[in-house]
């Protein structure tokens, strides 16, 4: 079955010029293609080319990676996020290609249109965050030998709410690259409300929710719930469920970090327009169809921290280490996330902890605060939940312009 694609895979590398895209699903130049990680094991990625003028080399990329683990970045992250065209295919104003080339990765193997051979062989899945490095290590190789050009550009990996793998994968992509065994310009990384320190996150819920209950009676009338809440305690699941479904300012605090939901149009999207364009009909899975799997392979992995990682970042590397946090966000919450980062030991520890925290201003309101200290930074945002650059696009794009090197 897979004869067919490995054949696809090879006329599209054959005839596709090395500097020039090519008309896909969207208003951009694109590329796209499979690198096969593992044996009966394959990752899809998706190129952008960014439409600022002059030389698409002379801006940097950006590998988008989404969370879950299972959520696809060609799907979530391109058409609900920052992609060119949302899902009704309208133009995006605050889209990331205006000033940057945009990789978007289906990472694990499984996620979105990255699949494995047999779905009930769960070998064929990454079991933990070293399998998900090694494999997404493999793609990037794959993809400088189809795209050289992009080895000299400056490289930035951002991950959303899973920011496990991100951190992991950044360490090991910079170990490749002091070994000599890749060629690549990597300048840094950004976590978006990244699922870091488990614990901490867990731990910040309680004072979290419970900050929340007035929002919610005021917004909602829910003093009813309140009380009956202080005399049975089976009542506070509801509220909890209740809070989670409120919607303030426009942003919901529901998320699902464990797995995406994913909206029934955007399936329609991706398994109908979206997969005719790229002329993916020879590939033998629906888009998404194995991500359930995806995250059942990785879930004795999810609840170990990674900080020892982003230590081992800050402390043994120059790459930018940046964090940004929507103030709304439940599942990786504000609180949690400033618990881990104050934690961290590293050589600028008591630098950060002594710096000044300042507002974030745009087009003249406060959209947050931020600190900063070396290579290390951390933003709150106003008015935003999981999805930063989806909730307040204006101030992601402040941010995005603040931390990568855009020329």
């Amino acid at each position: 079955m897979f004869a067919v694609l490995k054949r696809f895979v090879i006329i599209v590398s054959c005839t596709l010029p090395a500097t020039q895209g090519r008309v896909g699903f969207g208003p951009n130049e694109q590329d796209w293609g499979y690198v096969t990680v593992r044996e009966k094991a394959h990752m899809f990625w998706w190129l952008h080319y960014t439409t600022a003028t002059g030389d698409y080399v002379q801006r940097p990329l950006v590998i988008w990676l989404q969370g879950g683990p299972g959520g696809s970045s060609t799907g979530i992250g391109n058409f609900q996020e920052i992609g060119p065209w949302d899902e009704a295919q309208n133009i995006r104003n605050y889209s990331w290609i205006n000033y940057l080339n945009v990789l978007f990765v289906d990472n694990p193997v499984g996620t979105g249109y990255s699949f494995v051979e047999d779905v009930n062989d769960s070998s064929l899945f990454a079991g933990d965050n070293e399998a998900i490095s090694n494999d997404f290590l493999v793609l990037l190789k794959g993809f400088f030998t189809q795209k050289p050009e992009f080895e000299a550009v400056p490289l930035y990996i951002y991950g959303q709410s899973y920011g496990k793998m991100t951190v992991d994968i950044a360490l090991k992509l910079h170990q490749e690259f002091m070994a000599a065994r890749i060629n690549c310009n990597f300048k840094g990384i950004g976590l978006g409300d990244a699922w870091v320190s488990p614990i901490s996150s867990l731990t910040s819920w309680p004072p979290y929710l419970l900050n929340l209950v007035n929002t919610v009676i005021e917004v909602h009338d829910h003093q009813s719930y309140l009380d009956s809440w202080l005399r049975n305690t089976t009542m506070a699941g509801q509220i909890i469920r209740d809070i989670l479904h409120i919607e303030i300012n426009d942003v919901n605090l529901q998320d699902d970090l464990t797995r995406e939901d994913v909206d029934g149009n955007l399936s329609e999207l991706m398994n109908g327009p979206v997969r005719k364009s790229l002329e993916l009909k020879d590939i033998p899975i629906q888009w998404g169809e194995q991500s359930e799997a995806v995250f059942q392979a990785v879930k004795m992995d999810f609840m170990k921290p990674v900080t020892e990682s982003v230590e081992r970042l800050l402390n043994e590397t120059a790459l930018e280490v940046t964090v940004y946090n929507g103030q709304l966000d439940l599942i990786a919450s504000t609180p949690g996330t400033i618990s881990w980062i104050n934690k961290l030991q590293w050589s600028g520890a008591d630098g950060y902890k002594q710096s000044a925290r300042l507002p974030i201003i745009v087009n003249g309101v406060n959209e947050g605060y931020y600190k900063s200290y070396k290579n290390f930074r951390f933003f709150w945002i106003n008015r935003a939940g999981q999805a930063v650059p989806t909730d307040n696009p204006h101030t992601m794009d402040h941010i995005l312009r603040a931390t990568v090197d855009v020329t």
